[in-house]
């Protein structure tokens, strides 16, 4: 996988449609890449990480044997700015104060563990087009856990357990939601 070939990809699309569908690239130890546009996403968290859990077993069970080696997802995400330490009170898409970025994950796996690397960018409009540019945004200051991304690795790597057995590990590994 060349992420940078794919990030670049991610911020062309994005500055000439003035936004980004959800997709998903994997890759396995087979010689292929496995690419899912991802419409439609539900409203809630729970719905969307019930999604990813879903997506995840349906492709462990579709490529048994295949050992996921690297995935790249692209999003478009609201964020907003609150001291360390505070909790926060408005979503991030209802803040006044809210950025809207595109954010692309990148997780290779090992049997040391998993890597995780962010490239984000703020998407600044103009007001009279659907003209974007992007901005680099400091990825060091993001603060998010990943339950989307690492409840379908899970799913994936563990296709025959329940959504339960897999929510318990997500819970073990990454703390409550």
């Amino acid at each position: 996988m060349n992420i940078e070939e794919i990030t670049q990809w991610a911020k062309e699309f994005t500055m000439q449609d003035g936004g980004h569908a959800p997709t998903l690239f994997l890759e396995t130890d087979k010689p292929e890449m496995l690419i899912a546009h991802l419409a439609g996403m539900p409203a809630t968290p729970e719905e969307r990480l019930s999604a990813f859990i879903n997506a995840g077993r349906d492709l462990g069970m579709a490529h048994r044997g295949e050992k996921l080696v690297e995935l790249a997802f692209i999003s478009m995400n609201w964020a907003t700015m609150t001291p360390v330490g505070q909790p926060l009170k408005t979503l991030p898409s209802k803040a006044p104060n809210r950025k809207e970025l595109l954010t692309i994950r990148h997780i290779k796996l090992a049997d040391s563990g998993m890597e995780y690397n962010n490239y984000i960018y703020e998407v600044l409009r103009t007001k009279k087009s659907k003209k974007v540019d992007l901005v680099a945004f400091p990825a060091e200051i993001v603060q998010a856990k990943d339950y989307l991304l690492f409840g379908l690795i899970t799913a994936y790597q563990n296709p025959l357990l329940t959504n339960a057995q897999i929510m318990q590990i997500i819970h073990d590994e990454q703390g409550p939601q």
